[in-house]
């Protein structure tokens, strides 16, 4: 049993947010169900490669796993009247139109609220319910430039960098819909009432300034690019090696410090003193500048030491180390929708050698469904990168 078994969700987004976030879901148990459009564009359906013999994207195949699609055009009131027949049956809705929009249909939450009082109402936008900018289109990029996270991400030079992963998009839209749907399914469970919930990705990234914000109002400075001592300011930064890659040093504790010390070579610079004498930003005389070696190998530290230093690897390359490994990564097995329409879905393993105890059995329930949960992801990004 899956902790999440026998709920039932219906699923109505697209793109990357509420399709990470149902995903999700569907990992932990529950049964999901995608109402899609074909005459709505959906940028994860036309993201290559189309995996061959499928039909489908791998973005698609990847964020579609473990759920069901039916196809309706909810323009036309026979889909709209399908949908509020399946309401009583099922447990959350998960929607991510603009807001306004599942009113029109005749699908909001105090429509549906009417025929099922238990249902679970999640709806994710960019800037929320209300407000003035609730009517505003917006991708990652631009909730992260109004959060304040890339006036401080980057280097003085360059300006602002993109990571290739949507923060905002997944971090603060997927995490905190499925922390707020959990939490209403307690709640629920406890009085037997559903909630309706608003989740801004605007909104919810902005505590991600926790560190430099919470400097800032105790009386600190305005973060500044290479200024701190986690955006390049100081010895935490990515080094180019020998061989054109990059490296990740994070030695901030002393004894971290000291043993990156020994291990490239210079034992001298293990009181940190060097630290404080070259300034913030100028790592020209720091250790890592001078390693030789490859970022795949690294620099040869000292038998039993444990510098915090880490090689810079592609997403291509990360689900193929040791550490994922480990985890036993799952199975592929194959499922047909309810269209008919054969799609890749990965499953993991039932058990993983990480959730079990000594005596082989699982330790925790919790432990067990977190395990599934990245074997499944790093088994599909390897079999995606083949």
């Amino acid at each position: 049993m899956t902790p999440l078994d026998g709920y039932k969700v219906l699923d109505f987004t697209t793109l990357l947010p509420g399709p990470y976030a149902t995903m999700t879901l569907a990992d932990l148990g529950a049964e999901v169900l995608k109402i899609s459009s074909k005459d709505k564009y959906d940028l994860v359906v036309n993201w290559p490669p189309v995996i061959e013999g499928a039909q489908v994207t791998g973005a698609q195949a990847w964020l579609g796993r473990g759920k069901k699609t039916i196809h309706l055009n909810l323009k036309k009131p026979a889909a709209v009247e399908a949908v509020r027949k399946l309401i009583m049956d099922y447990d959350i809705i998960v929607e991510q139109f603009r807001p306004g929009v599942m009113e029109k249909f005749g699908l909001s939450y105090e429509q549906l609220r009417a025929i099922n009082p238990r249902i679970i109402y999640c709806s994710i936008t960019g800037y929320g319910q209300n407000g003035p900018l609730a009517m505003r289109a917006g991708h990652d990029i631009n909730y992260m430039a109004r959060a304040g996270i890339a006036a401080s991400a980057g280097r003085k030079e360059g300006g602002p960098s993109l990571y290739n992963f949507q923060i905002a998009d997944v971090a603060g839209g997927s995490m905190n819909a499925v922390v707020s749907i959990l939490a209403a399914v307690i709640y629920r469970e406890r009085t037997g009432m559903g909630q309706n919930i608003d989740v801004s990705m605007q909104d919810s990234i902005i505590p991600f300034n926790s560190m430099d914000g919470a400097s800032r109002f105790a009386g600190g400075s305005v973060p500044a690019r290479e200024s701190g001592l986690l955006n390049g300011g100081g010895i935490y930064d990515f080094y180019q090696t020998a061989d054109g890659g990059y490296m990740s040093v994070g030695a901030l504790e002393p004894k971290f410090w000291a043993a990156l010390s020994d291990g490239v070579g210079h034992p001298e610079w293990r009181d940190g003193k060097i630290l404080r004498t070259i300034p913030l930003g100028s790592k020209e005389s720091s250790p890592e500048s001078s390693a030789p070696r490859p970022a795949r190998s690294g620099p040869k530290f000292l038998p039993g030491s444990t510098p915090a230093w880490s090689p810079s690897w592609t997403s291509t390359r990360s689900p193929g180390t040791s550490i994922c490994e480990a985890a036993e990564c799952g199975r592929r097995s194959q499922s047909r929708s309810q269209t008919g329409n054969r799609s890749p879905r990965w499953a993991a393993p039932s058990t993983c050698p990480r959730a079990r105890s000594s005596t082989g059995t699982p330790a925790t329930r919790r432990a067990t469904t977190r395990s599934k949960f990245c074997a499944a992801s790093a088994t599909a990004m390897r079999r995606l990168s083949r």
